[in-house]
């Protein structure tokens, strides 16, 4: 079984907050594992490559940012 890996993160990813920094690029909307309809947006950095998901519950609000491990 391959083990989660944390990836080294760049200074604007240590201090993300509510919205994405500067060097993050969208990647995508997919709908989340729950039929509740709340989806995923997904943005990686393009300084450290560090994939975040930003849950958006089916109201449209924001669950905040969290950082999506890296699997080698």
């Amino acid at each position: 079984m391959q083990k989660p890996v944390a990836p080294s993160l760049c200074e604007s990813c240590h201090s993300i907050n509510r919205a994405p920094h500067q060097n993050m690029r969208h990647q995508g909307i997919r709908q989340a594992a729950s039929s509740n309809g709340a989806q995923e947006r997904q943005y990686r950095c393009v300084a450290c490559n560090a994939i975040w998901v930003e849950p958006i519950d089916r109201w449209g609000i924001s669950g905040g940012f969290r950082l999506l491990p890296n699997v080698k």
